[in-house]
């Protein structure tokens, strides 16, 4: 092997595999990944930055105001049948997502980061779970 082709080699290994995908704290017990594909950002907010409605689900938290755009800010734990969200934080750290021109802000007890994964890795720790898929029939 020439050194062209050893540079190209080691440059090749050195590429981050996989796809990007943001970490965060369900609760305390469940950690999770979501594709980059969705996310717009990741923001901290204080809790009067929320309008809570009446007569909505407990998981829906109410209507935030991000960069002009008002949405839904959903508490995602709850959403799952998980333990909701802690009522007494100070903050909410919210993932927002979008699909198509739909903004969802989800609200999680912690945003861990970004990191690479191959689609073979990711394994759900209950078993088999069914595919999400944004995209309209």
């Amino acid at each position: 092997m020439n050194n062209s082709s050893s540079a190209l080699s080691t440059l090749q290994a050195q590429q981050p595999v996989g796809d990007s995908y943001i970490k965060f704290q369900i609760n305390p017990y469940t950690s999770a990944v979501m594709s980059m594909k969705y996310t717009q950002e990741a923001v901290v907010l204080p809790l009067h930055a929320v309008t809570a409605m009446p007569n909505m689900p407990a998981c829906i938290l109410g209507l935030m105001n991000w960069r002009s755009r008002i949405f839904w800010a959903v508490d995602l734990p709850g959403m799952l049948s998980l333990q909701p969200l802690n009522p007494s934080v100070r903050d909410y750290n919210v993932i927002v997502i979008r699909v198509e021109s739909i903004l969802l802000g989800l609200v999680v007890q912690a945003i861990k980061g970004v990191t690479r994964l191959t689609l073979e890795s990711i394994q759900s720790p209950m078993g088999q779970v069914a595919r999400l898929c944004f995209t309209r029939p």
